[in-house]
């Protein structure tokens, strides 16, 4: 057995954790990106694989949150300045802020990220690992990620007008 589904099985034994659980959730998040995974993120999953359920969960929840008040997932615009705030922010809840920082980070480290797109999603990842979010809900997250962009604190490099309606 080879590639990432090898390392997957191995790491599986090493820790307990359900190897094929663990890849189809790689997958999953590969699905939701519409990227394969860095070696760094994939990496990140070997040394907290009880964390990848929670960067799943919240990734797809992000993806779907921000469709409902945007009716899209752009780049660049609006909508992605909210979606990258709302899931460092529900992540962060999920596994507290230090590993939502550091998992955000290595998520944006990719080499085809341009620079400008890069600083973008930093600066929003960053907006949301605050932790007046720790205690919330999705909805008040939602409510209060909104907020933060139609108050001007998000980084949007593509403004669209779209601001969004109430989830």
């Amino acid at each position: 057995m080879s590639g990432l589904l090898g390392r997957v099985v191995l790491l599986g034994y090493r820790v307990g954790v359900g190897a094929i659980a663990l890849y189809a959730i790689i997958q999953a998040l590969e699905k939701a990106y519409g990227r394969k995974l860095t070696f760094k993120e994939e990496a990140w999953f070997f040394r907290h694989p009880n964390r990848a359920l929670a960067v799943k969960n919240t990734a797809i929840a992000a993806y779907a949150m921000t469709a409902k008040i945007f009716n899209e997932n752009g780049d660049d615009n609006e909508s992605d300045a909210f979606r990258h705030c709302f899931w460092s922010a529900t992540l962060a809840r999920d596994i507290g802020v230090s590993e939502a920082r550091e998992f955000t980070s290595l998520h944006e480290d990719s080499p085809t990220n341009p620079a400008a797109r890069k600083l973008m999603d930093l600066t929003n990842n960053a907006k949301g690992l605050t932790t007046k979010f720790v205690a919330s809900d999705d909805n008040s997250i939602a409510i209060g990620v909104l907020k933060m962009l139609r108050d001007g604190e998000l980084m949007v490099i593509k403004p669209n007008g779209n601001k969004g309606k109430a989830p």
